[in-house]
């Protein structure tokens, strides 16, 4: 468990939801496309064993409300109703300064994926959703938005390592 973590945690202070029901083809990107009710510290995907046929998550959201309004959405993938309770071990609301988005701007020659995800992969085991290219105002450059699964151990750090 993380120290983070508050076992038994009051629902309505809960940042943290238990996903099960998650068809074996799902992807984080899949997961984070219906989610529209608030910032999100981190998800992760647990493969399917044998006592589960599907996938699970554990999506933890920055804030308690934003939780709670996922829940209530009833959020759907690839037609499968995922069903979804807080989860035990909870989180408490989040108040970083950081985000699980990092956007890096820079000459054309550099800005390329796999000179970033060889650049990150020295700092961190990381995972995205798939990387996006953005417009860029400056002539010659590129800008690039990483999405991590998560802000601590992925985009922290990785920031860190840019800056």
């Amino acid at each position: 468990m993380f120290l983070s973590q508050v076992d038994n945690l009051p629902n309505h202070h809960n940042c943290s939801l238990f996903l099960t029901n998650i068809p074996l083809s799902t992807k984080y990107s899949d997961i984070f496309k219906r989610i529209t009710t608030g910032a999100v510290f981190a998800l992760h995907l647990m493969k399917a064993k044998d006592e589960h046929p599907t996938q699970g998550a554990k999506l933890v959201f920055m804030n308690s409300s934003s939780a709670a309004e996922y829940i209530a959405s009833q959020p759907t993938v690839h037609g499968s109703q995922i069903q979804i309770r807080y989860n035990r071990h909870g989180y408490l609301n989040n108040y970083v300064n950081y985000s699980r988005v990092l956007v890096l701007e820079g000459p054309v020659a550099l800005m390329g994926q796999k000179f970033w995800l060889g650049y990150f992969g020295h700092y961190s085991l990381c995972n995205f959703e798939p990387v996006r290219y953005l417009p860029s105002k400056a002539v010659g450059t590129l800008r690039m938005e990483f999405r991590f699964i998560r802000i601590d151990g992925q985009a922290e750090t990785c920031m860190q390592a840019v800056q």
